[in-house]
């Protein structure tokens, strides 16, 4: 039986590739990539405070399952929103 981590959904406390990401997940991963200390309560305090400090989200729902879209956007803003180039037109 997953062990509750946070919110209303349950995790198992091992890799799980086929669950799904919360933005509490991601930010806390971020923030330590970052050598953020992320212990406390909850869980993903610390990374959701580094997350809100460094732009890289404004800190809310953080229960709730990222979306691609969401995870491109934070990964670019924890990278630094470095200039992009290219073009996608064809």
């Amino acid at each position: 039986m997953p062990q509750k981590l946070g919110g209303s959904k349950q995790y198992k406390l091992t890799f799980a590739p086929n669950e799904p990401l919360t933005r509490a997940m991601t930010v806390t991963i971020l923030a330590r990539r970052a050598g953020v200390d992320t212990g406390g309560e909850p869980w993903y305090e610390a990374g959701r405070q580094w997350a809100m400090e460094t732009g890289v989200s404004d800190g809310t729902n953080m229960a709730g399952d990222i979306t691609r879209e969401q995870l491109a956007t934070m990964l670019y803003r924890a990278a630094g929103s470095p200039a992009v180039s290219g073009s996608l037109s064809g």
